[in-house]
């Protein structure tokens, strides 16, 4: 079975980085939010490195809605 790098993309405006993550933690633990944007990259086998010139794939959740 294949492994995948997701990555969720967020902009958050914060005083610092360690802020923006505060932040970021408090949207993806509120169940009002949704963040159907992710970016998706197949890795490699099991402890290599991840290949970020790699093609990446952006999967939106809400696009894909109701086509399962």
């Amino acid at each position: 079975m294949p492994t995948y790098r997701v990555i969720w993309r967020v902009d958050i405006e914060a005083e610092s980085a360690v802020a923006a993550a505060e932040r970021a933690l408090e949207v993806q633990r509120d169940p009002k939010f949704s963040a159907p944007l992710y970016e998706v990259i197949e890795q490699p086998g099991t402890g290599e490195r991840i290949d970020y010139s790699a093609p990446r794939i952006a999967v939106d959740l809400l696009g894909l809605a109701g086509k399962h």
